[in-house]
């Protein structure tokens, strides 16, 4: 006897928004990067080898 939880539709649509909330997440986080490597750069110490 199988039970029947789900229907595709649904499986798809909550994958849906799992992989935009994923990727949301990672566009985040790439931009908090960029966002962080680059402020105050011109206050930075550099090494001589990174000139």
């Amino acid at each position: 006897m199988m039970v029947k939880c789900c229907s595709v539709v649904e499986l798809s649509q909550g994958m849906i928004k799992r992989q935009f909330w994923f990727q949301a997440f990672i566009l985040i986080i790439l931009g908090m990067g960029v966002f962080f490597r680059l402020d105050n750069l011109e206050q930075k110490v550099y090494w001589h080898d990174e000139v």
